[in-house]
């Protein structure tokens, strides 16, 4: 099978193309910026390659979706296969994703019912991926192995904006400032229900944006996803600040993001807890995962019921994960076996604590998870999505 993939510089590329060639499949590989495929910038060189196919069961790859590209493909009747792992993402607001031959592959099941809502029927659900044998392989030659714990409780991720920054305003209107905090407040409280996906409709969506002389323009967006993805990054920041303080004030903590300085003017002074830079993807990370006692995965609140890839990256890693309940991790793993799920504040800080203070359970549920995330590699996923009928 002929296959051209385009990259943009995502983290996953290695692995996807190590994994591409272990299949056997005849990979070219075109690497620029999202921008520049969106503005049609590598037109020439995707028609060069499909002018240049010579099997039927061709196809173009990338991760996330890329409108253009997906109208070239469509032109040409050459079958286009995306794996999504933003959610949302605009680019599958675009009219382009009703392409008869896209395959696009979304990791949130509820993203997938958002966009059938709009009868797009080129979208599927399937969850991410990750390579368990590139990660063992690299921490075997980097001499670290299950049990060498250097770290007590950890977070690998960015801390997300503030409203105002999320809303893209200096200064948010009092009525709204007031109705997004008591709604981030009642979310805190709630997993397995998404209350700006409920509570945001059109009507409100216009209104705000009326209200704040927000012009939205040609945007195909829909304004009430529009809106329900800025308060929910929002949220999503509220939300980690608060976490990662409570578990700083009681344990040893440590944060790695990507903006040092931004971070501590976020978290203030938290007596535990020590901030650290951003980390590379295949070396620092998995380390970081295999050596901490707990790691903490935050979902973005935007995210209704997939799995998030750090949850996966760390079960691959062979770490210790305590993550915030989504539907869909318990359709591949077992609560308090493979992982440990929370679903309140006080949960947390009750289970990072007893699981810090039972270290044969604690490395026993990180074995099994490192077992079961197996199941979720990139060579089964490749198989199973690029040989579809």
């Amino acid at each position: 099978m002929q296959v051209l993939y385009l990259s943009w510089g995502e983290n996953s590329f290695q692995d996807a193309y190590d994994n591409l060639i272990a299949l056997g499949y005849e990979v070219q590989v075109i690497s620029s910026t999202v921008k520049d495929y969106l503005a049609g910038k590598k037109d020439g060189e995707i028609t060069s390659w499909i002018a240049s196919v010579t099997e039927e069961n061709a196809l173009i790859f990338s991760f996330n979706f890329l409108p253009g590209v997906s109208r070239l493909a469509n032109e040409a009747k050459i079958r286009y296969v995306s794996l999504v792992y933003d959610w949302p993402n605009y680019t599958l607001y675009d009219p382009a994703v009703y392409g008869a031959y896209n395959e696009i592959h979304l990791f949130d099941r509820g993203g997938v019912l958002r966009l059938q809502e709009f009868l797009v029927s080129t979208v599927f659900h399937h969850p991410l991926c990750v390579d368990v044998e590139r990660i063992d392989e690299g921490l075997k030659k980097a001499g670290i192995s299950f049990g060498e714990e250097l770290y007590d409780v950890s977070f690998v991720g960015n801390l997300y904006p503030t409203m105002e920054e999320a809303l893209g305003l200096t200064e948010v209107p009092t009525y709204y400032r007031g109705f997004f905090q008591g709604m981030a407040d009642a979310q805190g409280k709630l997993y397995g229900i998404n209350l700006a996906h409920e509570i945001l409709d059109a009507t409100f969506a216009q209104k705000y944006y009326e209200a704040v002389g927000m012009s939205l323009g040609d945007l195909t967006i829909p304004k009430e996803d529009l809106l329900s993805k800025q308060v929910n990054d929002y949220i999503t920041g509220k939300e980690r600040v608060e976490l990662i303080a409570a578990l700083g004030e009681h344990y040893s903590s440590h944060l790695f993001t990507g903006n040092v300085e931004k971070a501590k003017r976020r978290m203030g002074e938290v007596e535990h807890l020590t901030i650290h830079g951003p980390v590379d993807y295949y070396q620092e990370m998995p380390q970081i995962f295999r050596t901490s006692k707990v790691n903490l995965n935050l979902t973005a609140r935007s995210i209704t019921s997939g799995i998030p890839l750090r949850v996966l990256d760390i079960l691959g890693a062979g770490g210790f994960c305590v993550s915030n309940y989504q539907e869909e991790i318990l359709e591949y793993f077992e609560d308090g076996k493979d992982l440990v799920l929370f679903s309140s504040k006080e949960e947390l800080l009750e289970k990072v604590d007893y699981y810090l203070n039972h270290d044969e359970k604690r490395r026993q549920i990180a074995q099994n998870g490192h077992s079961s995330v197996a199941k979720l590699n990139y060579r089964d996923t490749f198989k199973e999505l690029m040989e579809r009928k």
